[in-house]
């Protein structure tokens, strides 16, 4: 039976900024699809992927939408961020976007109320921010038996508690400590640390901290 790693992982985590980086992540179009005699919306975004933006550059956000049934419906794309909310309607936005790695979306809504979306990736501000995250590693597994083979560790962080969307992998299962790099300055990141043994299974995350990265 497989041992699981105790999620005693890191309680100790601790994270400091030294100074100083950015992420991306690909984004995709939207094709046709039918679903109960309707087809779908297709949907385009016209812009780069990923944006790469400084601190307060406003940014044409492009789209066009088209539909078998309705035609053109460009003008009713809805633009929304996952950092920033609602940012807007139509083929053609200008946007202002706060500091940080952004998953902007582009939704269209045909007559039968039948959608599609598609996303691209947008970073905001200085990318070169740095924080050392620090752990202590478990030495049990679930079942309270010794862990021999712990492999390495794992850095999930994000801009929020509940979107660690980026990771890091650590393979010195001696390590307590790794810098993370490319963080976009002015921007608060958040972290935890799982635990990897040699049948690449993970242990729970560890508590969450954060810290917000500076210029």
């Amino acid at each position: 039976m497989e041992k699981r790693l105790n999620n005693y992982l890191t309680r100790t985590l601790c994270v400091s900024v030294i100074v100083i980086l950015s992420a991306c992540s690909g984004g995709d179009n939207a094709s046709p699809t039918v679903i109960g005699g309707n087809e779908l919306p297709s949907i385009n975004i016209i812009n780069g992927n990923p944006l790469t933006l400084s601190s307060n550059e406003s940014v044409d956000l492009q789209a066009t939408a088209t539909d078998p049934e309705d035609g053109d419906i460009s003008s009713d794309i809805e633009w929304s961020s996952d950092l920033d909310g609602v940012l807007g309607y139509g083929s053609e936005l200008t946007v202002t976007l706060s500091n940080g790695d952004h998953r902007i979306s582009a939704l269209v809504t045909d007559s039968a109320n039948q959608s599609t979306e598609a996303a691209i990736d947008a970073i905001v501000g200085s990318a070169h921010g740095v924080a050392t995250v620090s752990w202590v590693a478990p030495t049990e597994n679930e079942d309270d038996s010794p862990l021999t083979d712990l492999t390495g560790f794992v850095i999930h962080y994000g801009q929020s508690e509940d979107r660690l969307n980026r990771s890091m992998r650590v393979s010195d299962p001696n390590a307590y400590s790794a810098v993370v790099t490319n963080l976009t300055t002015e921007t608060r990141y958040y972290f935890a640390v799982t635990a990897v043994n040699s049948l690449s299974l993970e242990s729970g995350l560890s508590p969450v901290v954060s810290k917000y990265v500076e210029e």
